[in-house]
Parts: C-alpha cells; sequence; structure tokens
C-alpha cells in the first residue's frame, strides 16, 4: 500500500515494535521492519530516502527494539517527510519520494 492524504491514518503505526532497520536498493531505499500494534509482520519502505536522522538507544534494563509512539507524515513538494517516534527511546526522522507498506505472509 502507497501513502497518500486518503491512507494516511494507515500510516501512525503507534504501538509497533521495531524489528530492523537497513538500506535497500544500493542504498537508496530505507526499510524498516515492523510488528504492528494489531500483531501484523509489515515492512515500511521509503524510497529516495534523504536527510535520514536515526537516534534510538537504550539502557541495560531494556530488551528488544523500541516500541513506537507515534509516527507523523507530512507532504511536501517533492514527496513526504517522516518523523517516527519511540518515546524517551528517540527518533527516526526523514525524507523521500513515497512510502510503502507491505504485510508480510504469516
Amino acid at each position: 500500500m502507497q501513502l497518500s492524504q486518503q491512507n494516511l491514518s494507515e500510516f501512525t503505526f503507534c504501538d509497533a515494535d521495531l524489528l530492523a532497520i537497513r538500506w535497500t536498493a544500493d542504498g537508496r531505499d530505507f526499510s524498516l521492519d515492523l510488528i504492528l500494534g494489531d500483531e501484523r509482520s509489515a515492512n515500511l519502505t521509503c524510497t529516495w530516502a534523504a536527510g535520514v536522522r536515526v537516534d534510538l538507544r537504550a539502557d541495560s534494563s531494556e530488551l528488544g527494539g523500541p516500541l513506537s509512539t507515534e509516527c507523523r507524515w507530512t507532504e511536501s513538494a517533492d514527496g513526504w517527510q517522516m518523523s517516527f517516534a519511540f518515546g524517551s527511546r528517540g527518533v527516526i526522522e526523514l525524507r523521500c519520494q513515497e512510502a510503502v507498506l507491505t504485510y508480510n505472509a504469516g
């Protein structure tokens, strides 16, 4: 599913567990593997990612990946701006041409 103004609510990702972060398409795209709040496994790919800032932290008492508190999207002239918050554990921010959410089988 491609992000648009019509389906923006599908891309809010509150209570999603972040499993993995990776660069794909020879470093052009930025992908996040998630377990969504409804327990579905999904991949979010942001194409032509730029201005990527990953600021995540965990202390020794925090196990596993961070849990999201909010994901905000702002449409811009050249695509989208994303701010993906993980409460006290940090944030991921970027700009991209498009965002695609794929639900994994299972």
